[in-house]
């Protein structure tokens, strides 16, 4: 099964066009995207593709991410369990311990931890995530805060940032509503 889904940048300046594939017998997804955003504050732009696939437990395995405006290239592999390495094989122990991926240009991350963690209204969890910057593509650990307030609300916490989210999803863990940064159009 395949599903379509757009978002709109709630300030007007980025969209998400996302294609997600259930792969046959629940052996995991797959999503290609396509992601366009502005930090006006900061003076920079991204027009990036991705792709990503996870196991049947939502856990990350792969990562490829091509940032057009500035030619940016990252890929990274995961063994499900916390372990990195690059695209070419060498491991990243700076990242061990992280089994999500957070890519800053697309609100679709966000659902990776939410159905992985399967939690209960309620109940908190702290993760540690890749976190990837747009547009260089950089990537960082960063702590962040899952909480699920009612069946298809969660709040979410980055305290290195000091930001803070209360996330609307629909029935599928997708995002519906990020309020200040990505509304789902479709």
């Amino acid at each position: 099964m395949t599903v379509h889904r757009v978002w709109r940048a709630v300030d007007g300046e980025g969209t998400e066009e996302l294609e997600l594939t259930h792969e046959p017998s629940g052996a995991g997804v797959r999503v290609r995207s396509t992601v366009t955003g502005e930090d006006t504050a900061l003076g920079t732009a991204w027009d990036a593709d991705y792709a990503l696939a996870c196991d049947a437990h939502w856990a990350v395995r792969h990562l490829v991410v091509d940032e057009r405006r500035t030619g940016a290239h990252l890929e990274l592999r995961a063994d499900g369990e916390g372990g990195w390495t690059d695209g070419d094989g060498t491991a990243l122990p700076h990242l061990d311990g992280c089994v999500d991926v957070d890519f800053r240009a697309t609100p679709f991350t966000n659902t990776l931890p939410i159905r992985r963690l399967g939690l209960a209204t309620g109940e908190s969890a702290i993760i540690e995530v890749v976190y990837v910057d747009a547009p260089d593509l950089t990537t960082t650990r960063e702590r962040q805060i899952y909480t699920r307030l009612t069946g298809n609300v969660w709040h979410f916490e980055q305290p290195s940032a000091e930001f803070t989210a209360t996330i609307s999803v629909d029935e599928d863990g997708l995002v519906v509503d990020y309020p200040g940064l990505f509304l789902r159009q479709s």
